[in-house]
């Protein structure tokens, strides 16, 4: 999902709503608020592919370093991301820069 895709759900809420964060498949009783936001400055790596035959997806603020051989059909693209947390992460702790509003 993109952030103009996101904002323009978000503007339907009502402005003292909880934002809560459901988990693909959860229960509805297994919601988390969601805690923090964080754009980070840096791009991310988006990599894609296929390891043992089986298809994965995977983003990380790093840049692309090449697979070993049990890695075949491997895409990657640098892209821009925004973070939503429903807790404690160790991102700041990893000392990554991030945006800060104005």
């Amino acid at each position: 999902m993109l952030e103009r895709e996101l904002i323009a759900l978000l503007e339907r809420a009502d402005l003292d709503s909880t934002v809560l964060f459901l988990d693909g498949y959860a229960d509805l009783s297994e919601v988390d608020e969601v805690f923090d936001v964080i754009v980070p400055v840096e791009e991310w790596t988006h990599e894609q592919g296929k390891h043992g035959g089986a298809e994965y997806s995977v983003r990380y603020p790093d840049a692309f370093e090449p697979c070993d051989e049990e890695y075949t059909d491997v895409t990657h693209v640098a892209q821009r991301v925004a973070l939503i947390t429903n807790g404690p992460t160790n991102y700041r702790r990893r000392g990554l820069s991030e945006r800060q509003g104005s």
